[in-house]
C-alpha cells in the first residue's frame, strides 16, 4: 500500500521509509499511526511542508498541512 502511494503521488521510492518503519515496528494504529510517524520525521530533523493524512473510525479521513521550522 505504502508503495502505491509513492506511486500515485510521484514520490520517489523510499520517500515513505518512514511509514515502512513505524508500521513494522508497531503495525497499523489506525489514525493514531500519523503521530508516530510525525513523532520520527521531527526526531530526523525533517523541516519545511509536511502532510499528515489518517483514516479514523467510520471511514472519516483527516488531511493536515504542516510547517516545520528548521
Amino acid at each position: 500500500m505504502i508503495t502505491a502511494l509513492e506511486q500515485a503521488l510521484e514520490l520517489g521510492q523510499g520517500a515513505l521509509d518512514l511509514e515502512r518503519d513505524v508500521l513494522r515496528d508497531h503495525g497499523n494504529m489506525s489514525a493514531p499511526t500519523v503521530l508516530f510517524v510525525l513523532e520520527r520525521a521531527l526526531a530526523a530533523g525533517r523541516t519545511g511542508r509536511l502532510m499528515t493524512t489518517a483514516l479514523g473510525p467510520g471511514f472519516s479521513a483527516a488531511f493536515t498541512p504542516v510547517d516545520v521550522a528548521a
